[in-house]
């Protein structure tokens, strides 16, 4: 494992020469961080437009569960209620088949972006 995965996390290398020992510690550059953070901001701008598209074409129950889920999307929501609210919607999109396709499609790779999940295929 190297400094350049994307991890944010820090990444420690010991290497031990003889008679010394050095650390080399790799954290990611703050400068990636603002591009995830700017990233992540344009893709929730891009989910939500699919959202209210969605919304307005389900049965008033399960627009209520988007509906609420909605305010936990902002840039100033906490990170476990953002995620549970992504992999909420993402969840009534995907059981509510073709009509919630791009919902789908735009919530995976935010929950990439957030860390945890992995691009499969």
């Amino acid at each position: 494992m190297n400094g350049n995965d994307g991890n944010e996390r820090p990444v420690v290398t010991a290497h031990d020469g003889r008679d010394e020992l050095s650390m080399i510690i790799n954290c990611a550059a703050p400068a990636r961080a603002a591009a995830r953070d700017s990233e992540l901001d344009q893709a929730i701008a891009e989910l939500l437009p699919l959202l209210e598209r969605l919304r307005d074409q389900l049965p008033p129950v399960i627009a209520r569960t988007v509906e609420s889920a909605l305010p936990n999307l902002g840039a100033d929501a906490e990170p476990g209620a953002r995620r549970t609210a992504l992999e909420r919607v993402g969840g009534v999109a995907e059981a509510v088949g073709k009509i919630g396709v791009p919902v789908v499609t735009a919530v995976h790779p935010i929950l990439v972006l957030l860390g945890g999940w992995r691009v499969l295929g």
